[in-house]
């Protein structure tokens, strides 16, 4: 309410004063209250300061006194060698060979220096990878589940899918031969499963590219092979016999006249209208195109490069550049 509106005058200057002196009061409270803590601060400096001076000082002579005895301790650990324990039966075997310690000392090894190298060489795995390898050492659920005639399988210390070495990722991605192939679930399920399940029309792509690539359907896993590793089983029936029939659809499956030799490094390929191929250099040096299951994420027609451990990419530029060294190769005419 404004104090003009206050039509009597001895009223209005009364509440006027009111509020002036209610205005002083306020002020006076808080120069108090900013008094006495400005006081309080000060008592606790005066009363405490003894105490973190002394403290202070403590800290500085028992950290001096620690930093030699840490420096001593450092160089002490440098000196120290930890013997390797003997077993008594190495030892035993060493005091009776009679000059064949040095083969005793090659071929027995402490149980400590086993353990040390195993988990130097047991590699990091994820949880598929896990889960997986869990299921082989259960031969209820290995004999029931696993493919491992399709699948990986295991030779000597060696992991393979048909003709190819497999190497578990991590990330359960999987490396086979030079080529990665992400680890999805329905990849996963794909390959080592005998009843595989929850696939993506991508995982089922990328699988036929993996079946390719290793021979996996071909007798002995020799691509040459005419005949395919069929057999009764519901995986052969439903999956894999219709790619093994679409791959002798599509020329995919080779013959001794078409053999080439695979050039190591960068891969080649054409998709022409919806069709792959590959681009090889055969056994006298020419370039042959052979058909090869369609590319994982690839559209549009034209050339295709994958590098070793690497995707898919456009190879305009590269190869149809002014110094290709394919530019005088009829079939260019053809592509374009």
């Amino acid at each position: 309410m404004s104090f003009l509106n206050i039509k009597d005058r001895k009223e209005r200057e009364a509440t006027i004063n009111d509020f002036l002196a209610t205005v002083e009061r306020i002020k006076k409270r808080k120069l108090d209250e900013r008094s006495n803590v400005i006081d309080y601060r000060r008592q606790l400096a005066e009363e405490y300061e003894p105490v973190v001076a002394s403290t202070k000082e403590m800290t500085e002579k028992i950290t001096d006194q620690l930093i030699p005895i840490k420096n001593d301790l450092g160089n002490l650990n440098a000196l120290i060698t930890r013997p390797k324990a003997i077993p008594r039966k190495k030892r035993r075997l060493s005091e009776e060979s009679d000059g064949e310690s040095d083969e005793v000392e090659d071929y027995i090894r402490t149980k400590e220096e086993k353990d040390d190298d195993d988990e130097e060489e047991k590699p990091s795995l994820g949880p598929k990878s896990i889960k997986f390898i869990n299921t082989l050492r259960d031969d209820v659920n290995r004999k029931a589940k696993i493919d491992s005639i399709f699948g990986i399988r295991k030779e000597g210390d060696i992991w393979k899918i048909g003709n190819k070495r497999v190497t578990l990722n991590p990330d359960d991605s999987m490396v086979v031969g030079e080529e990665i192939y992400e680890g999805t679930p329905g990849f996963w399920s794909l390959v080592v499963e005998k009843n595989p399940k929850s696939f993506t029309p991508v995982d089922y792509k990328r699988y036929k590219e993996l079946l390719h690539e290793t021979s996996a359907l071909h007798q002995d896993y020799n691509p040459l092979s005419h005949h395919p590793r069929a057999n009764r089983s519901k995986k052969w029936k439903k999956i894999l016999a219709p790619v093994w029939r679409e791959f002798q659809e599509e020329g995919i499956v080779e013959d001794e006249e078409s053999s080439s030799v695979r050039g190591e490094g960068i891969r080649m390929y054409l998709r022409k209208e919806g069709k792959c191929y590959d681009l090889k250099k055969s056994v006298d040096g020419a370039m042959q195109i052979s058909p090869r299951p369609k590319l994982t994420g690839v559209c549009g027609d034209g050339l295709y490069l994958r590098y070793p451990g690497s995707g898919i990419h456009s190879g305009e530029g590269f190869i149809l550049g002014k110094n290709s060294p394919f530019k005088n190769i009829p079939i260019l005419g053809w592509i374009l």
